[in-house]
């Protein structure tokens, strides 16, 4: 069966953003956009929850996760993580998709759970960081979104590079399973790159997309199968390829994932151990990604 999906243009207009809403995603873009090029000297910090579901506990979250971005301004530029069309494990394949949390697929009335959810976060002041794990989700919430990541998987995906070249905000490349950090290094390459490839407009018509590159790409470390990868060695590694791309030679480093064994304790211990290199003066590591939430470790969707 094939359904009809909104235009997105009907969407935005029936959940707005305001004026400070949009200042606060722009002003975010552009500190990060600084941070990654070297001219903001902020740590770029990506915190929050892997896969959301729950509208009141995500804006709990983001009340407290900005009183602390508030009191730490001066060194840090806090983004949350707020990934909403990613799958938990295999039972659910996240709330664009499947708001109801039953199989019903109920893709319009996600989009709209998602779009007034973002709008009430950035609202507070607080901006956002998202993964898109299509290319036409974008449409409907990318001017409420100041960061944008890759998984390991899309990040080898070449419509994923193509729809990064065109994007306003700065990607993030993860490396993939197995930690090989070529990929990441090569989307990076590609996305820099003009592009013109096939999507849809904001009124839902197919169309030709032209973009002029995105250059504010960047990988992300975040370990493999092979082990972790965010040693002074590996980052060292990593940015010197990009630097003989002639790409921004820094990289962000997830903290969790492989990085910290999937394991909150681990996850503390890596970002001890990356702070404590960027206080000595290491300029590689703009930004690390933390895993976090009301309360610590999994919880199940029950």
């Amino acid at each position: 069966a094939i359904r009809p999906l909104v235009p997105s243009a009907c969407l935005i207009e029936d959940v707005p953003a305001d004026a400070a809403v949009y200042e606060t995603v722009g002003a975010a873009r552009t500190a990060v956009e600084l941070a990654i090029r070297g001219e903001d000297d902020r740590l770029v910090v990506i915190v929050g929850p892997a896969s959301i579901h729950d509208r009141a506990a995500v804006l709990e979250f983001a009340q407290r996760l900005h009183e602390a971005a508030t009191k730490l301004s001066r060194e840090l530029i806090v983004v949350l993580r707020a990934f909403m069309d990613k799958p938990a494990g295999s039972a659910w394949s996240g709330m664009i998709n499947d708001p109801d949390l039953d199989g019903s697929f109920q893709i319009n009335k996600g989009f709209k759970q998602a779009r007034q959810l973002l709008v009430e976060v950035v609202r507070l002041g607080l901006p956002v960081a998202c993964e898109y794990l299509d290319t036409i989700s974008p449409q409907f919430v990318a001017d409420l979104i100041s960061l944008n990541t890759t998984d390991s998987r899309t990040s080898e995906s070449r419509l994923h590079r193509e729809l990064a070249s065109g994007l306003s905000t700065p990607v993030g490349f993860r490396n993939a399973s197995s930690g090989d950090t070529k990929v990441a290094i090569d989307a990076v390459r590609e996305s820099a790159q003009p592009h013109a490839f096939l999507s849809v407009s904001k009124q839902g018509l197919a169309g030709i997309v032209e973009t002029g590159g995105n250059r504010d790409c960047h990988v992300v470390l975040q370990g493999g199968s092979a082990g972790p990868n965010h040693s002074e060695e590996a980052v060292g590694a990593v940015c010197a390829a990009l630097e003989a791309e002639e790409l921004p030679a820094r990289v962000m480093v997830d903290c969790g994932s492989h990085n910290g064994a999937q394991a909150p304790a681990t996850q503390q211990a890596v970002a001890e151990a990356v702070a404590g290199r960027i206080a000595a003066g290491d300029t590689q590591v703009f930004g690390v990604a933390l895993h976090s939430f009301l309360v610590s470790g999994r919880q199940e969707l029950t």
